[in-house]
């Protein structure tokens, strides 16, 4: 689970396969398991994946009825028959109606359209309409994106004299119009191969017949706009439509498009498919919204840049007044769950008098985000509510609102997304059937919001070269959302917010050797200090590019520790070998009171001096502390190597048992080990150092020792460590072996030399014998607080002295 709560997947590496493509297509082997995660197998799918063609693109004879459909139109054309398209108030229903008007009227037809309202008419065909339609002497009418189940509309068309042509996406329902022409990929019978089409996508496929000649490029801009915001799949023939639509949207726009651009912010800047999303796109959408979806047909079909300028302002000034409504809905959505506890509910049904039935939608998406759980936000008006579903990954919304239908005036949709109205009367009832639906279909573990990572990289593989490889990918959206990497074993050298708000956390990480700049957007705050932390990041891999500079940049998803253990109120920070550890120490300190573990009073005055001391930074010499000051610590940190594990554990005990919840800090490493030998150097008398204070000895006297001229001797002796603790230490031991006795009568500044023939060997010294039992249980106890890991260090401190012992008699 990372920081941020989500549950990471990481797809299966498929080793053999991706060696081979990555080998094949010349790509790095990230790449190739990205391919692999798309459902590419063989080298010439890979190839026509990262080179989209027109020429890849289906034939349109092969979808059931649009040979007919054509030739009806063709005809209607010829006679000069009246054609009207029927869209939808959707970006994909406008730019699908956009995309049948343009080309009708080059074609010199007589052609007009018809957007129904969203709020006062809502999706689809409607007898209102069709009969105003008919007044109008139309004799023909092409729908987009819409009309699949629209019998008695289609019936009663027909009744009027109107001849109904129907292009449509949607999943039909088991019964569809009988007397029209249908194009539909989902239909059960259309041979069709790619079944995932937008609306605008249909009518594409219809134009590219009746054109006379090309692929179609003109429209593919149109295409690209309502593939994209209609979420369908990215995938075969609509990546081909998008990526040449995209290219048309940069580098040939039409007026309305290329106003659309500016007021989007995108002026002479290059756009995304992604960036589409979130800015040209909601601004179509805000027309049929907030005020008439007409007005975005006008701007896409208009050819003058004054008009278009006009019309995106207009559209740009709904999409911010969606905006504010938007808030405000979101808001008391929120207030009405959280005073209610609808969030106990698998599924919120959330209802509210009078809310704008053009933003429920997005409002259901952003509560989805909030609770991840399925959502349906309803405007209720008088006796009848409409309203809009959104569900989360493993929840078939469009099922799950079928089961209920008996419930509701209409309803219609797909798995993650749905649109109903209902009578007043019915709201609690549905809430009720919807949950007792989910208590089969959701699990625990499906209400868990989850990050898909594609690949794990190595900190080596992040290069200027991926990220050229990565544009292969694009256009990017469903079905090929951009790649999420993992990586683990990043240290956080630092980090810092930025921004207006101060809510976005910018990070240098470092991993085996490079470092990397990461980016992590709308994170207010952080619990504790991230300074030198190691984690596991999931990120976007990003092209920061400035001028002639460019360096890849990790946009942070989530994260989560790598260096941590918790168990009976400990947590355990494994940051041992940290090479900047008064950096660490010094990040805690801002926070909650600090306690750090140090050896020498010496190793505290200088941490005294670098780092500081007072309320919130406390030290302790070898688990030596005012136990009345114990009492609010939160970091202990063991700054230098334990050399006693008799007081380590003691030490440890009071604090597991007097604190309870503490982070433990380890940031000790190999370079202490080596302190602390050269500390106990001058503490222990040990083999080398008596061989040498023996031969100074030598040197200096033949038969009577003078102490204080050996001690200057040996303060000169260059690497010797001298203590006056040492020194008296040492004496005893060669008294005890008989290599020197003190002369008899005087005060103790003079020693004399014994015969070698009278002097014992080392081992028969029990100081020496005792010294050297210190220095091998020090060293060990040492070498094991370096290389135990987590599990057993935390096991020490909370079981004790018996479990070292026996980890000592295990590693022996």
């Amino acid at each position: 689970m990372g920081y941020k709560e989500y549950q990471w997947q990481l797809k299966e590496e498929v080793f053999l396969l991706k060696e081979s493509l990555s080998k094949e297509l010349g790509v790095m082997e990230p790449v190739a398991q990205l391919l692999i995660n798309r459902g590419i197998q063989e080298v010439e799918e890979g190839k026509k994946f990262l080179h989209p063609s027109l020429e890849n693109l289906y034939p349109p004879e092969l979808m059931k009825d649009l040979v007919s459909a054509g030739e009806r139109i063709k005809e209607a054309l010829k006679r000069g028959e009246k054609i009207l398209i029927y869209g939808d108030y959707d970006v994909d229903g406008i730019t699908g109606t956009a995309l049948m008007v343009s080309f009708l009227r080059e074609e010199g037809g007589q052609v007009s359209y018809y957007i129904p309202s969203r709020s006062n008419e809502g999706y689809g065909l409607n007898f209102d309409a069709l009969k105003k339609i008919s007044e109008e002497g139309i004799n023909l009418v092409v729908t987009v994106d819409c009309g699949i189940s629209s019998i008695e509309e289609v019936e009663y068309a027909r009744s009027l004299g109107l001849e109904v042509i129907v292009t449509d996406h949607h999943m039909p329902p088991p019964e569809t119009p009988s007397s029209c022409l249908i194009l539909n990929p989902l239909q059960k019978d259309c041979p069709y191969p790619w079944k995932k089409l937008a609306g605008v996508g249909v009518a594409f496929k219809l134009v590219q017949y009746l054109l006379r000649e090309g692929k179609g490029e003109k429209y593919m801009d149109l295409a690209a706009l309502g593939t994209i915001g209609d979420v369908v799949s990215l995938l075969e023939e609509n990546r081909i439509l998008v990526k040449y639509g995209v290219e048309r949207i940069n580098w040939a726009p039409g007026e309305g498009i290329k106003a659309l651009r500016d007021v989007s912010g995108f002026k002479d800047k290059e756009i995304s498919s992604c960036q589409l999303s979130y800015s040209l796109i909601p601004r179509l959408n805000a027309a049929g919204r907030m005020g008439s979806a007409k007005k975005a047909v006008e701007l896409l079909l208009t050819d003058s840049p004054e008009k278009a300028r006009e019309i995106a302002e207009i559209l740009d000034g709904f999409n911010r007044e969606r905006q504010q409504i938007e808030s405000g809905i979101l808001e008391e959505a929120r207030q009405e769950i959280e005073e209610k506890e609808l969030y106990h509910d698998k599924v919120l049904v959330v209802a509210g008098e009078g809310w704008h039935p053009g933003v429920t939608g997005i409002v259901a998406s952003r509560l989805v985000d909030k609770y991840y759980r399925p959502v349906l936000l309803i405007s209720l008006e008088e006796e009848e509510g409409k309203g809009s579903g959104r569900s989360i990954e493993g929840f078939n919304i469009i099922e799950a609102v079928r089961r209920c239908a008996k419930l509701l005036t209409r309803y219609g949709g797909h798995e993650q997304a749905c649109g109903l109205t209902i009578p007043r009367e019915n709201l609690e009832e549905l809430r009720k059937q919807l949950n007792y639906l989910a208590e089969e279909e959701l699990s625990p573990s499906l209400m868990i919001p989850r990050l898909h990572l594609e690949a794990e990289l190595e900190t080596e593989d992040i290069s200027l070269e991926l990220l050229d490889q990565l544009k292969l990918l694009e256009p990017f959206g469903q079905g090929n959302p951009p790649p999420l990497f993992k990586s683990g074993g990043l240290e956080i050298e630092d980090y810092n917010f930025v921004g207006k708000k101060k809510n976005h956390l910018k990070l240098r990480l470092r991993g085996k050797k490079e470092a990397l700049e990461g980016i992590f957007f709308n994170m207010e705050e952080v619990k504790g200090s991230l300074a030198h932390r190691q984690v596991s990041a999931a990120f976007l891999l990003e092209d920061n590019n400035w001028g002639d500079f460019r360096t890849p940049v990790l946009q942070l998803k989530d994260f989560y520790f790598t260096d941590y253990i918790h168990r009976g109120g400990l947590t355990i920070i494994d940051r041992r070998h940290l090479d900047k550890k008064d950096n660490y120490l010094r990040s805690l300190v801002p926070g909650n009171k600090t306690l750090a573990y140090i050896n020498s009073r010496s190793q505290q005055n200088r941490l005294a001096k670098m780092v500081g001391s007072g309320e919130k930074l406390l030290y302790s010499h070898q688990g030596s502390i005012n136990q009345d000051s114990l009492g609010d610590i939160e970091h202990l940190v063991i700054y230098d190597l334990p050399l006693d594990y008799s007081k380590f554990i003691s030490f440890m005990r009071d604090i597991s048992v007097k604190i309870g919840d503490i982070n433990i800090h380890l940031i000790y490493g190999s370079q202490d080990l080596k302190n602390n030998m050269a500390f106990l150097q001058a503490f222990l008398p040990c083999r080398s150092s008596l061989v040498r204070i023996y031969q100074v000895i030598k040197e200096i006297a033949e038969e009577e020792v003078d102490l204080n001229r050996l001690r200057d001797s040996l303060k000169r002796l260059n690497g010797f460590p001298f203590t006056e603790h040492l020194f008296m230490k040492s004496l005893k031991v060669f008294q005890e072996i008989n290599l020197i006795k003190p002369l008899p009568g005087d005060k103790g500044d003079k020693w004399r030399l014994v015969s070698s023939r009278q002097v014992g060997e080392l081992r028969e010294s029990p100081l020496f014998v005792e010294s050297q039992q210190i220095w091998r249980e020090s060293e060990k106890f040492q070498s094991l607080m370096l290389e135990m890991d987590k599990d057993a260090l935390i096991s020490l401190i909370l079981e004790g002295e018996d479990n070292i012992l026996s980890l000592q008699r295990d590693s022996s």
